[in-house]
């Protein structure tokens, strides 16, 4: 009860803050084994006093055509990637920065600019492959490092995740 009272005055706090609706009618407002609906859809507090609609994402679906080919990758991974691309999220790769930077050279004196997660539908980032939450969204760590660089040999280990939602 404690977690849907804070829910709830967090969400109040938000929309008058920040204005994000006209008029808000408060009686649309329902607080559900603790998750927070407006207008009979879910919602979502973001840590920078923001809140959008949860997105649903189909699970039952197995349109593995939006990700890329990648043999190695289990049925399992995929219908993941799928979730996760129904979500917003796709993986832009680190590229090499100097002429000297290539994949697999480990010469620390190259520069590489960095790759990163972003979910196209909430505008958000993240540095570390997004997890599922409880209420089923796919969250990364809120940290940007796209259009940054960085010294140092062939950046780390690239996950299944980030080879089948990279563009």
């Amino acid at each position: 009860m404690r977690k849907a009272l804070i829910l709830l005055c967090s969400f109040l706090f938000i929309t008058a803050a920040h204005a994000q609706t006209n008029s808000l009618d408060y009686t649309n407002l329902n607080i559900i084994d603790g998750k927070l609906y407006y207008n009979n859809k879910q919602i979502i507090l973001f840590n920078d006093f923001t809140w959008n609609y949860v997105q649903s994402a189909e699970t039952t679906s197995t349109d593995f055509s939006v990700l890329k080919n990648v043999p190695d990758a289990t049925d399992a991974e995929k219908r993941q990637a799928v979730e996760m691309y129904k979500q917003g999220w796709r993986y832009t790769m680190p590229q090499p920065k100097s002429r000297q930077a290539a994949w697999g050279n480990r010469d620390g004196r190259t520069t590489w600019w960095y790759g990163g997660w972003v979910n196209e539908k909430l505008n958000r980032y993240s540095k570390t492959t997004p997890t599922k939450r409880e209420n089923g969204l796919y969250l990364g760590d809120a940290q940007n490092n796209i259009g940054m660089w960085r010294n140092g040999g062939t950046p780390r280990d690239i996950d299944v995740y980030m080879l089948l939602l990279s563009e």
